[in-house]
């Protein structure tokens, strides 16, 4: 019976020696998040830039956001949301 014991636990402790790296570098992509269209366009950069931070600054569910250039010559804003 402590054959089996120590076989057993063997076996586990390499699963589990093998499943540790995977779970570590999971852990950083478990936060949920998703980019929100704000529906905003702007003709200079530094104006979509100035609201981004500005939506940084008042709302606490806000990770960063981004000024794409859009085919109708605008700068649009999207919010990266927690």
């Amino acid at each position: 019976m402590r054959m089996r014991l120590a076989v057993a636990a063997a076996v586990l402790g390499a699963t589990a020696a093998v499943a540790v790296p995977t779970t570590a570098t999971a852990a950083p992509s478990t936060i949920s998040s998703s980019w929100y269209d704000t529906h905003e366009d702007f003709n200079k950069n530094a104006a979509c830039q100035q609201r981004g931070q500005w939506w940084k600054d008042n709302h606490t569910n806000v990770i960063r956001w981004r000024c794409d250039w859009t085919s109708t010559s605008r700068f649009h804003l999207y919010l990266l949301l927690r």
